[in-house]
C-alpha cells in the first residue's frame, strides 16, 4: 500500500532522484568537483519546499 502523496510522485521524479542518489552528492554543501549536481540537489529542495 503506498503512503500519502504516492499519487504524485511519477517516472520523472523517481529518475531525478535516483540521480542524485547515484552522483553521492546528497546535500548541497560540498563537492566542488561536481557543480551540477550541487545545484541540482539545492533546486530540489526548493522545488519540494515550494
Amino acid at each position: 500500500m503506498s503512503g500519502p502523496g504516492s499519487c504524485w510522485i511519477g517516472e520523472e521524479q523517481n529518475k531525478q532522484v535516483q540521480d542524485l542518489l547515484e552522483s553521492g552528492h546528497l546535500i548541497r554543501y560540498g563537492g566542488q568537483e561536481a557543480p551540477r549536481l550541487k545545484a541540482k540537489v539545492y533546486t530540489l529542495e526548493r522545488d519540494i519546499a515550494d
